[in-house]
Parts: structure tokens; C-alpha cells; sequence
């Protein structure tokens, strides 16, 4: 039996178009003999159609669309997860096609991630669903892995099939199993979170592997290759990027960028760059009296490097006339941080000129630190229609501008960005700055607080405090950047661990008016973890453990 899988991008509610692109792998994969197609989940509906779900239209659609798939199933047997609404419970369902005869089975184990399926469905029965007419196995993967852990048993002579709606390397664990897998390629966007759907699908029978060369792309499985061990930053950072434009704006579409001549809008500048190629792509360089020489010229090598247009210029005059506009209402005297952050909106004010005079859509350059603490001026440099490294702390950042550097062969990114470490300890030849003020240099302790960030999105402030008062950071990597920022005295460790935390939850307004966030990791603000709304008062367990640090250390 041949047995091949149909990856496409799914668009969420755009049931005609998701038919159509099903219907030509259908028709593809029966001029090539194959006798089975499989579709990853929710292949008709995509999953981000949010109160969509609700609605009996929807369903009508499917339906009425799953019968014109069923008229194809003559000479190949057609496999996907799909949704329904059966009398008065909606259910995530298995479709299996076989000649003209429509098959279901309700999925039993409903998920959390990408989306909080039992917000919108009903759980059915958590069992395998097996067609004994072709020898097959067929499961959802989360019902796949209960059954696993519950040590249920499935007939060795019959092949297991696996339909799965996973974000990207989600599917790790499943690569070695002698399995056919079928997943979604392409976005979706929940809410203020782009995820990149995770594709990676292949077939690992006995007699022959087969998988994507490229693991997010679409088509059907032709390549006798193994599957994808890692999709990484770059590879799904370009993807998604190039989806979300598609999606939203249409093809052909040009970006722009603030190229400060920093590292994030270097990277960034990059990604723009490979996604969309560089005659789709503008840079702009707004620098006045605080930004350096080294900063400039990194921005104009940038550019020059990846071959896009390059606007460099300084904008004293502009930021001058705000201030003068600003002396007409009667403040005379503006502090220190007012100034700042007006040349920050200035900045985003011209790019907003300049958006509209090309016609181009602005990126966000914020890494996920300075989404976390708020470290963005509102209407300036937190503008945008996407931030593309939002979801990479700053470390993840310089892990990504070496794999640049390393996909072009050359310094593309200037490396005096790139942190100098000695063991645990670091330095740079550019510091990373706003550049808004002479010798300005960002709060953040690189490194210790970039694990600080993955241990708040995964326990609570009491558990962190518990772990270090027990000494267990010593056996993680946070625990090793103790001594270079002198951490590894009570009093010092309490006093960075409020300030971060602290403005961590303050800044919860300006996350809420950021743009949406191209997603990578398995800890997202707003889906794995609840965004505070306002600062949390200090428990008594927080402040005894407190104590007992400064006490201890």
C-alpha cells in the first residue's frame, strides 16, 4: 500500500481555499498511484478561527466541503482531522474518506497548545481508531501519546497513522517511531501570537522513510530522506515571516526597518532580508548627537551587505522642532527620560511618514526581554505590524545573528555586536544601547537575565526564591552568571530579582499595545503563561523567603 502525505499551508476560516489546495494534492497524489493521502489536523478549518467556532455556519461549511472531498475518495483513501457538530457538542474529529464512505472518530485527548481546544470542543473517547479494510492504526498525537503512556497496545502488523496541528518542533518526539505523520505548515495567529506551524511531516515504514528536504514546505512527500531532527530560528523566523506577509497583505508586499545599527534590528534586517529578498526591503538610519560612529557605520554596512536600500540621515531638526512645538504649550523643562522618549516617537513618527509614502509594512525590532520589562517607548520604537524576535531572549538573539553570519559565509552581522565571553563571563565592543543619552548602556544582566526570563514564564516568584535560597540555581546555567554580576549576595540577588519582577509586571500595559509576536519557543506571554494586568502585592512567603536569603548570603 502507498501511502503519501499532503502538506499545505492552512489558512484559518478559509474553508474554500483550504479545499482547493487539499483537492490538488488529492488529484496529484492519484496520477502518482498513491492509494492513501493523509492532511494534517484541522485541515479544512485551520485552527485559529476563535469565536468562528461557535457558529453553526461554520460547520455547514465543513461539511458541505468534506462531501465534495468524498467524491475523490473512489481510487484513494483520504485521511485528516477535521471538526464537526454533532447535535449539540462540537467535537475535534478524524475524517477518514474511503470509497465514497465518510468515516469519524471524535478526538479524546483535547489540548492546551496552540489552542485551548476544550475552550471549543467536546473530548470523545480516548481509543484507538483502527480500519481493519487497510491494515491502519489512525490517531490524533495527543491521543497517540496517552495511549503510549498507558502502556495500550496496537497491532503490530497494522501501520500507525498520526494526524497532528503542531507549532514547530512540537514533534520531536515522534521522529524515531515507525509511523506515518501528517502535519500543518504555514501561520496562525491567536489573539497577539503568530505561531509557525511546525509541517516536518514524513513516513517511517518498514520498507521505505519518507520526508520533506525542506521541512516546511508544501507538497506532497516525494524525498526518501529522514525527517528534520531541529527546525531552527533562522529556517522558521524567515517561514513565518514570509506567511504572515502573504497572509495579511498579499504577495509582494515591501518592509521597512529602523536599522539603528544595533544587534536586534541588525538581525531583524536580516531576516527581512531572506524573506522577502533585497529589493522588497528599506532601511532606515535616524541618528542624532547620542548615537556613535560604530553604531552608524554598522548600519550602513548592514545594508550594504544584504544589498538593500539604505536612508541615513540625522534627524536633530526634527527632534528640535518637537521640542520647540512642545516649549509653545508652556514646558520649558523637560526631564531627562521625556527627551528620551521623544526621540524614540520621532523616530517612529517619521517611520510612520515613510510607511505610508512607499507603501511598506514596518517591523518591530524588540527582543523578548525588552517585551518582558517594558523596555520600549510606546508610539516609537514599539510600533510595528510584527516582532519578529519578540519570542527570543537577547542570548537567543546572538545565537541567531551567528547562524546569519554562518548562512551568508560572511560578517553580514557586524560581530562588535556579538557578546566576547570568557567562561561566564562577558563583554562587547558595542554594548547594547538605545543610544538616547551619552554613554547610555540597557539595565539588563545579559545571560542571567535572559534564564531569569525562561524560569518567571515557568514558576512562580515564591518557587525562584525557594530555588535559589536552597541553592539550586548552582546546578543551572543562571547559576553560573552569579559572580560576574555579584548575585551571589543576598541583598544584590533580592534587589535585581524586585527590580526585574516588579517591572516585568508594570509593564503589562505596554505589552497589551505591542505588536503581534512571531512565535518560537514553548513559554509564550498571553498562551502558556497569563499576563498580569498589575503589579502583584508581595506575599508573606515571598518576603520571609527574601529574608532568609539576605540571611543565608
Amino acid at each position: 500500500m502507498r501511502i503519501t502525505v499532503g502538506q499545505f499551508a492552512v489558512k484559518s476560516n478559509a474553508i474554500e481555499q483550504n479545499y482547493l489546495a487539499m483537492k490538488a494534492l488529492i488529484k496529484q497524489a492519484q496520477s502518482d498511484d498513491y492509494d492513501v493521502i493523509v492532511f494534517g489536523s484541522y485541515a479544512l478549518s485551520g485552527y485559529g478561527c476563535g469565536q468562528h467556532f461557535y457558529e453553526q455556519s461554520l460547520y455547514d461549511e465543513i461539511e458541505a466541503y468534506t462531501q465534495q472531498l468524498l467524491l475523490l475518495s473512489d481510487t484513494i483513501t483520504i485521511i485528516f482531522g477535521s471538526i464537526a457538530y454533532k447535535q449539540t457538542v462540537q467535537e475535534v474529529v478524524l475524517n477518514i474518506l474511503h470509497k465514497h464512505t465518510l468515516y469519524e472518530h471524535a478526538k479524546g485527548h483535547l489540548e492546551d497548545r496552540p489552542l485551548k481546544e476544550a475552550d471549543y470542543f467536546s473530548p470523545g473517547k480516548l481509543e484507538t481508531f483502527v480500519m481493519d479494510e487497510l491494515s491502519l492504526n489512525i490517531f490524533f498525537a495527543s491521543d497517540y501519546h496517552m495511549l503510549k503512556s498507558s502502556a495500550s497496545t496496537f497491532d503490530p502488523d497494522y501501520e500507525c497513522i498520526i494526524i497532528d496541528a503542531a507549532v514547530v518542533n512540537a514533534n520531536k518526539s515522534l521522529l524515531g517511531e515507525t509511523i506515518v505523520y501528517a502535519n500543518l505548515v504555514g501561520i496562525t495567529q491567536i489573539n497577539k501570537t503568530v505561531f509557525i506551524n511546525g509541517g516536518n511531516s514524513f513516513t517511517n515504514r518498514k520498507e521505505k522513510s519518507l520526508a520533506f528536504k525542506d521541512p516546511l514546505s508544501e507538497g506532497l512527500l516525494v524525498e526518501d530522506l529522514k525527517p528534520t531532527q531541529m527546525i531552527t530560528p533562522l529556517i522558521a523566523l524567515v517561514n513565518g515571516l514570509k506567511y504572515f506577509s502573504k497572509d495579511n497583505f498579499g504577495e509582494n508586499k515591501k518592509w521597512m526597518i529602523g536599522n539603528s545599527g544595533g544587534l536586534d534590528s541588525a538581525v531583524c534586517l536580516a531576516l527581512l532580508s531572506l524573506a522577502f529578498g533585497k529589493d522588497n526591503v528599506l532601511s532606515y538610519n535616524m541618528s542624532t548627537q547620542y548615537n556613535s560612529e560604530k553604531t552608524i557605520n554598522n548600519a550602513a554596512h548592514l545594508a550594504e551587505q544584504l544589498g538593500v536600500k539604505h536612508h541615513a540621515q540625522r534627524i536633530d531638526a526634527a527632534v528640535n522642532g518637537y521640542m520647540n512645538t512642545i516649549n509653545t504649550f508652556g514646558y520649558t523643562e523637560i526631564p531627562t527620560l521625556a527627551y528620551e522618549n521623544i526621540m524614540a516617537r520621532t523616530r517612529g513618527h517619521l517611520l510612520g511618514g515613510f510607511s505610508s509614502l512607499e507603501d511598506a509594512i514596518i517591523c518591530n525590532n524588540g527582543n523578548k526581554l525588552e517585551v518582558m520589562l517594558g523596555y520600549a517607548t510606546l508610539y516609537g520604537d514599539a510600533i510595528g505590524a510584527l516582532s519578529l524576535i519578540g519570542d527570543l531572549t537577547k542570548v537567543e538573539v546572538f545565537k541567531l545573528a551567528e547562524a546569519i553570519n554562518e548562512h551568508f559565509n560572511r560578517e553580514v552581522i557586524p560581530t562588535n555586536l556579538l557578546p566576547k565571553r570568557d567562561g561566564y563571563t562577558v563583554h562587547f565592543d558595542v554594548a547594547p544601547s538605545a543610544e538616547l543619552k551619552h554613554e547610555q548602556k540597557d539595565p539588563m544582566k545579559w545571560f542571567y537575565h535572559d534564564e531569569l526570563t525562561h524560569l518567571i514564564l515557568k514558576h512562580s516568584k515564591s518557587e525562584i526564591l525557594s530555588m535559589y535560597l536552597d541553592n539550586q540555581f548552582e546546578h543551572l546555567d543562571i547559576g553560573k552568571w552569579l559572580a560576574f554580576y555579584e548575585l551571589n549576595h543576598g541583598q544584590n540577588f533580592v534587589e535585581d530579582f524586585e527590580w526585574f519582577t516588579r517591572t516585568f509586571e508594570r509593564n503589562s500595559f505596554k505589552r497589551k499595545q505591542m505588536p503581534p509576536v512571531l512565535v518560537y519557543s514553548n513559554k509564550v506571554i498571553g498562551i502558556d503563561f497569563e499576563d498580569v494586568n498589575f503589579p502583584t502585592p508581595e506575599t508573606d512567603v515571598e518576603k520571609q523567603l527574601k529574608q532568609a536569603i539576605i540571611k543565608k548570603y
